[in-house]
């Protein structure tokens, strides 16, 4: 939700935000210490963040959304503005940084 509402703020402005979820229960000390079956190799993660902070694939891509390496939709209620503008004012009340 974040991700929509910063690439907005920041338009014009060279920088790009992106959403990404890098894999599922990587095979990290986390996972196989809570007794999970790791499902994706970490190597998978880390590949998934090297090509979003260096691809000139993505280059210019901003607002959006990777599940792993595909550009994929979130959730229904990322695209959904008020929720985002609560999630922002509730964020800011949290953080004690003054409202906009």
């Amino acid at each position: 939700m974040n991700t929509i509402d910063l690439a907005g703020m920041l338009k014009g402005s060279g920088v790009t935000v992106t959403s990404l979820h890098p894999g599922t229960y990587m095979n990290t000390n986390m996972v196989i210490g809570a007794g999970v079956k790791p499902i994706t190799p970490v190597e998978e993660g880390v590949e998934a963040v090297y090509r979003l902070a260096v691809s000139p694939e993505v280059e210019g891509q901003t607002g959006v959304f990777f599940n792993q390496q595909t550009l994929a939709q979130a959730k229904p209620q990322a695209y959904d503005q008020a929720a985002r503008r609560r999630l922002r004012d509730l964020s800011l009340k949290l953080s004690g940084l003054p409202a906009d």
